[in-house]
């Protein structure tokens, strides 16, 4: 079936800041340049910018909002609530005729399983959209290799998803091979893996230049998170404090983090740092892609346990802006590299050897940009919005 509309599903889709606005910013504008109608249903306390650009309905809780108090009463309830309200809310924001239109569950989680499975199911025959929910959670830990405490949730979601699929089509979707061979071993529904296209604005690709002659520098972008080794950098760069071979290098870092993260503790320990530029309040997508470009490399300390298989929006940008970047042993920005881009690599969970990668990457930077500026358009070619879109439709069609 040829489709003739998108419907973007997006519960954390809210402003202007981070990969999902990105990534919900490009998706539709691809959709618009192919002559599709779009319906966009974000979070329902997305802010005006966003609803005037997009034209987001205001639909959605956010993944993680509590219907009831946290805790061990909260564990199992919220989930289970918030599987009820994402089905109303469904209900409430999207057509009952989707025929011809493809339903595009951007950020969904073990909440939203069971609500898309019995919101699809209750579509009359001929009227249902094509549903493809991009997988972005691991099921297993990285480290224990056992199943993670949503696991049983995650199970009956996709039960519900599959008993739904015998009569409408439900596909899966994932950017990373090592995620979706996890959801292999749990689910006979269909998985297809895209590239995750890269959100740079074409003419600010087209326009970066490599400028040899300021003092070298190295950015960490993205909220300060524990999973993201915000902690593990801060205390690397207390050690290269102390060493003469990281002299004249400057350090840009994004250090805003919401108040759930706690990491106001790290972040003040970098305050008044020598050749340290904390960045404590968020920044937009233009300021995001300057800080992207201008910068020599990336630093991504990330944790085993949340990329073993997890992929990056932040990784892929740097890729196709040419960058070289530091990332961890054993994650999925590590197995590209094998293949795309440079850069240097550390040991999971160890300042001691981020701090030894960081002075590597210093050290043989002409080679790292070399290499990566030689890998580029070729990352480029797999990882852009046109690609990943038209194969979307291409999946939905054969469906």
């Amino acid at each position: 079936m040829k489709h003739n509309s998108l419907w973007f599903l997006d519960s954390e889709l809210k402003d202007d800041s981070g990969h999902y606005a990105n990534f919900a910013g490009k998706i539709i504008e691809e959709a618009r340049h192919q002559k599709l109608e779009t319906i966009v249903a974000g979070n329902r306390m997305v802010n005006d910018s966003i609803v005037e650009r997009l034209g987001v309905r205001k639909a959605f809780h956010g993944m993680t909002h509590s219907f009831v108090p946290l805790g061990k009463a909260g564990a199992a309830f919220n989930p289970l609530i918030g599987s009820r309200v994402h089905y109303r809310e469904l209900r409430r924001s999207l057509p009952e005729n989707g025929r011809a239109a493809i339903a595009f569950a951007a950020t969904a989680n073990h909440r939203h399983f069971p609500a898309l499975a019995k919101w699809i199911n209750n579509f009359s025959d001929g009227t249902a959209p094509t549903l493809l929910v991009y997988l972005r959670f691991q099921f297993y830990d990285s480290v224990s290799n056992r199943p993670l405490p949503t696991a049983p949730l995650v199970r009956r979601g996709l039960k519900l998803l599959e008993r739904t699929a015998q009569s409408r089509a439900i596909i899966l979707i994932s950017d990373s091979e090592q995620l979706a061979e996890q959801y292999r071993q749990i689910t006979s529904l269909r998985i297809e893996t895209l590239p995750l296209p890269h959100m740079i604005p074409a003419q600010m690709l087209a326009s970066q230049q490599d400028e040899n002659g300021h003092s070298i520098c190295f950015s960490y972008l993205g909220e300060a998170r524990v999973e993201k080794g915000y902690d593990l950098l801060v205390e690397a760069i207390h050690r290269l404090q102390r060493m003469q071979e990281w002299r004249d290098v400057r350090l840009k870092v994004h250090s805003y983090h919401h108040p759930i993260y706690r990491m106001e503790n790290w972040k003040r320990q970098l305050i008044g740092v020598p050749g340290v530029e904390c960045i404590s309040d968020p920044i937009d997508s233009h300021s995001y892609y300057k800080m992207l470009l201008e910068s020599d490399v990336i630093l991504m300390p990330y944790r085993r346990s949340t990329y073993f298989a997890r992929s990056s929006g932040i990784f892929v940008d740097a890729l196709a802006a040419g960058k070289p970047v530091v990332a961890t042993q054993g994650t999925w920005m590590s197995e590209q590299l094998k293949d795309f881009g440079a850069g240097t690599l550390c040991r999971d969970n160890d300042p001691a050897d981020l701090a030894r990668a960081m002075i590597e990457a210093k050290e043989s930077l002409p080679q790292l940009k070399r290499d990566a500026a030689s890998g580029k358009q070729p990352w480029v070619d797999a990882h852009n919005t046109n690609l990943f879109f038209t194969s979307l439709l291409r999946i939905a069609e054969a469906s």
